[in-house]
């Protein structure tokens, strides 16, 4: 019964359904990593979802799509070794010298004060990433995927956390960081289920919680969907400051002008390259500023600018490879998770050598299978070299 007691206790994080007495802590080295806890968890979702798409006679998830968002989520996870540390100083010095009050720790009305901040600061934060271009280019990689199912949650920027805690700097005037800190990991956890099309609408519940419904249109490339439905868990931020959309048909996703590779930095960095390329191309500081802090939409023209989100291209980008091909992506690919999970369960122990041999081998082997699956005549070659180097 504890095993059957944990297990259920586990999969209520995914839904934020906890109890604010066990989820309250006083000090930060006290919360425990919700994420890891849950990845097990994540990918028996992930399977059964699959399992279900088959029953229902829609096609099986391509693999080198689920791949690539997977991916991006072991670099993301990677990337948090150096970032959140740094990110969540700057909230525990404001808490430390400038908060207005306290609040205990222990009640559930801090609990509850910290679910509603942290929510709100997340709207906030994905508004602007969608708003203004230099933080787009960290964010598409979440829209990247022409796919929506649970694999494409897990698809996301190592850069996000360089600047979505300032975001959340205000809820350090009030709320106790470990407070915080328990209550971003429940927040990232409750958007996992949401990434799915088996799931209609969910009733009375559309009108305050955010669903697959309303995360269907924020991932939708076609106008109507552009730029809405920006909430976490609550949807109500979407109907208070305008950017609600209602589901109204079938969806296409994917960005409007969709990139062409499973190169996990291609993924991760192309807009940026993008952005800077025009950024020293463009004349004038005007022109400049607006290219780095303007909407992604913005162009020198106005009528480019109109019709930036007209441009939707559905063409599914989907390279064939070779069934022994993708068994061996699929095979090494399950390793280098393995290899992962280690990791971040043995990080704090490692030397800092192998610490850097470790992330360098996983960095390689992600960007091998990627030149893989888009078919590069070169693959074979840095896949020779990764293979001597394990």
């Amino acid at each position: 019964m504890e095993i059957l007691s944990e297990y259920v206790k586990r999969l209520g994080y995914l839904f934020y359904l906890v109890d604010p007495k066990q989820s309250s802590f006083e000090n930060i080295n006290e919360v425990p990593d919700y994420i890891t806890q849950v990845i097990p968890y994540f990918v028996s979702l992930i399977v059964i979802e699959q399992i279900i798409l088959f029953a229902k006679n829609y096609r099986f998830i391509r693999v080198n799509d689920a791949i690539a968002s997977l991916s991006q989520g072991i670099l993301m996870e990677l990337s948090k070794t150096g970032f959140k540390g740094f990110a969540l100083m700057y909230y525990i010095y404001i808490y430390q010298n400038w908060r207005v009050f306290t609040l205990e720790w222990h009640h559930t009305s801090t609990w509850i004060i910290a679910f509603i901040t942290v929510d709100f600061g997340f709207y906030w934060f994905h508004r602007f990433t969608h708003e203004m271009n230099i933080l787009w280019a960290a964010h598409q990689v979440h829209h990247s995927s022409q796919e929506y199912n649970l694999t494409t949650a897990l698809r996301q920027s190592v850069l996000h956390l360089l600047f979505q805690y300032i975001f959340y700097l205000p809820s350090a005037l009030v709320i106790p960081p470990a407070v915080f800190l328990v209550h971003n990991q429940f927040n990232v956890l409750y958007q996992f289920w949401i990434h799915t099309q088996l799931i209609g609408t969910m009733g009375p519940l559309e009108y305050i919680l955010n669903t697959p419904s309303h995360h269907r249109v924020h991932h939708g490339k076609d106008d109507y969907c552009i730029d809405k439905n920006y909430g976490g868990v609550l949807i109500i931020w979407d109907r208070l400051f305008g950017t609600f959309q209602q589901e109204l048909h079938y969806i296409s996703y994917g960005l409007t002008t969709n990139i062409k590779t499973f190169n996990p930095f291609n993924i991760q960095m192309h807009h940026y390259f993008s952005i800077f390329c025009k950024f020293f191309k463009i004349n004038g500081f005007k022109n400049k500023y607006m290219t780095l802090f303007a909407s992604p939409a913005w162009d020198v023209e106005p009528i480019a600018q109109q019709k930036c989100h007209k441009s939707v291209n559905n063409d599914i980008y989907d390279p064939q490879i070779p069934i022994f091909q993708q068994i061996y992506v699929l095979i090494h690919f399950a390793i280098i998770i393995l290899i992962h999970t280690n990791l971040m369960q043995t990080i704090n122990v490692l030397s800092h050598y192998r610490e850097v041999i470790s992330l360098s081998f996983i960095c390689l082997s992600l960007t091998s299978f990627g030149f893989i699956m888009d078919r590069k005549y070169w693959s074979k070659y840095v896949e020779i070299f990764r293979s001597f180097s394990i």
